[in-house]
């Protein structure tokens, strides 16, 4: 990566000239070289100049990430192989760096996408009630929530005092309490992070076959850490941190999202008559890319680098409509290890797709964003797209709502706003996310 260099204030605007002309000849020598090191250029905003620093890690403050842009970003052809496998953009976003595409969403674009999206304030939540799916797929522990209320002399003396205070006032004040008992509850939440509405963080799904998480990070380096993990001290042990979901709570996941509604697209093709059947959301049915592609032009749908993109496939409003029996069969073969699901297809062609388009992130309502299980010999898109380019996943998000929006106002693109929960060294996260139109 070839950050622009740093100059005197009184040469500013000369070396800012010099920044892009060095840049763009940085970018053709990179295309004809195949460095990706050369061709990741960052550039500094146009409208923020500032001198920018000599790299780009998880150790740079968020301020100076907002005043860059990037561009000229390689294409998935240009991308080097890492152990034989074609994809790794590790360079792109410099050593040591625990954001990967999130990188694209810099302060810039958060502005200029809030600006362009923002236009009603009417906004809709992405996310499904907690305790959905009543059991969670790949054997994961269901909610557990218990509530209960508070009591204790405290809260008698509390209402006395105040009941004391009112009369010197001349007011009579009722207690209607009882004893000990108080309005006053608390509660307790346990669940698994990816139970429901979620991220999968760089910290869920390494490379299986060269066993190590994103940037190269062995699994062991990160897995020994387990069941150390304290939370005694304000900031734990990078070492029991490393890659953890507190990178992408702290910089947010906020930015364009684009909805392809593959599910009421195909629903909408067999209404037309014919002999098209939509496939089941419960079966491992392939999506192509040829279909995404079909699906956005058929919604006007243009790609712009650092979108978020969401993907429709149908499994809540099945779900949400199954039998209890169907509900149980999918169950039963959840626990047995033998989920099928709809997802997107893997290979080469879809990774080409995510990639080259620069997706800050992918997601869909599926509670795997792949088809699963993964055709017999295949890599996982949780592998390439965690371990290698360090793309968030969003699985289970709630769509329905959202979709009855976009197709009432024609608009498929709005202002995605998500925060994943700030815990050190978390695998990953409810979403908790927003569309804000």
């Amino acid at each position: 990566m070839a950050p622009s260099a740093s100059k005197e204030e009184h040469h500013h605007q000369h070396s800012s000239d010099s920044s892009s002309a060095s840049a763009r000849r940085l970018a053709a020598i990179a295309g004809q070289l195949g460095s990706v090191t050369s061709s990741s250029v960052q550039v500094l905003s146009s409208s923020r100049r500032h001198p920018s620093s000599s790299s780009h890690s998880s150790s740079s403050s968020s301020s100076s990430r907002s005043h860059k842009e990037w561009r000229h970003l390689p294409s998935f052809s240009s991308l080097p192989r890492e152990g034989g496998f074609p994809g790794c953009a590790w360079s792109v976003w410099g050593k040591g760096d625990e954001l990967g595409t999130v990188n694209l969403l810099t302060d810039s674009v958060v502005l200029r996408t809030a600006k362009d999206e923002i236009r009603t304030g009417h906004t809709v939540s992405l996310n499904l009630p907690l305790h959905l799916p009543l059991k969670p797929f790949f054997h994961r522990k269901a909610l557990d929530h218990t509530i209960w209320g508070k009591k204790g002399g405290r809260y008698q003396e509390a209402r006395e005092a105040v009941r004391a205070a009112m009369g010197e006032q001349g007011h009579a004040v009722q207690i209607r309490a009882k004893g000990e008992e108080a309005a006053v509850s608390d509660e307790e939440i346990h669940l698994n992070s990816q139970s429901g509405t979620q991220w999968d963080g760089l910290r869920h799904f390494g490379h299986l076959t060269l066993d190590c998480f994103y940037q190269g990070v062995p699994r062991d380096a990160i897995q020994s850490t387990f069941g150390t993990q304290k939370h005694d001290a304000i900031e734990p042990a990078k070492d029991t941190d490393r890659l953890g979901i507190q990178s992408w709570a702290r910089h947010g996941i906020c930015g364009r999202a684009v909805l392809l509604d593959v599910w009421g697209y195909l629903q909408a093709k067999a209404a037309g008559g014919g002999d098209f059947v939509p496939y089941d959301p419960m079966t491992s049915h392939a999506i192509s890319v040829d279909l995404l592609q079909e699906v956005a032009r058929a919604q006007g749908v243009r790609f712009r680098q650092a979108d978020i993109l969401l993907v429709r496939l149908g499994f809540t409003q099945r779900y949400l409509r199954a039998t209890p029996a169907e509900r149980e069969q999918w169950e039963a073969r959840s626990a047995a290890g033998k989920e099928e699901l709809a997802g997107l297809e893997q290979g080469q062609a879809m990774l080409e797709f995510l990639w080259d388009h620069h997706f800050a992130a992918v997601g869909s309502d599926m509670p795997a964003l792949e088809r699963w299980p993964a055709p017999r010999g295949a890599t996982y898109l949780h592998e390439t797209l965690l371990t290698f380019f360090g793309m968030p996943i969003g699985e289970l998000f709630d769509l329905e709502r959202l979709v009855e929006h976009c197709r009432a106002t024609r608009r498929w693109s709005f202002f995605l706003s998500s925060w994943p929960l700030n815990l050190h060294g978390g695998v990953a996260s409810p979403a908790n996310a927003a569309a804000l139109f």
